[in-house]
């Protein structure tokens, strides 16, 4: 399994395309997991949160393709997509200082 998260930091006002200039694409989802050969792409929203056109259109590619796509408000959403997906969370990454070890490998 593979994973990563995007660069959503608030820059908006203080570093005017400073977001574009990194490399950031508008409408990438929040979480990617790469598992089995399959993108899974989630989008974290508050409450009321909406998804945008961008979003809207990175998720549809992303279903055309092949992927999957969904969109959580909290954590106990967040695990139940994970599962609904047959995505493993009995072994986890855990950091130790700056080694990565499996927990619970021996």
């Amino acid at each position: 399994m593979v994973w990563w998260s995007v660069d959503h930091a608030a820059y908006a006002g203080t570093a005017p395309g400073a977001r574009v200039g990194r490399g950031i694409v508008a409408g990438v989802p929040d979480l990617f997991v790469l598992h089995r050969g399959i993108a899974h792409m989630i989008e974290i929203k508050m409450q009321a949160g909406e998804l945008s056109d961008p979003q809207q259109s990175v998720m549809a590619a992303v279903l055309a393709g092949g992927g999957r796509v969904g969109v959580v408000r909290d954590a106990e959403e967040m695990l139940g997509l994970l599962d609904a997906w047959g995505i493993p969370r009995a072994r986890r990454l855990a950091m130790c200082g700056t080694q990565a070890r499996i927990a619970g490998a021996a």
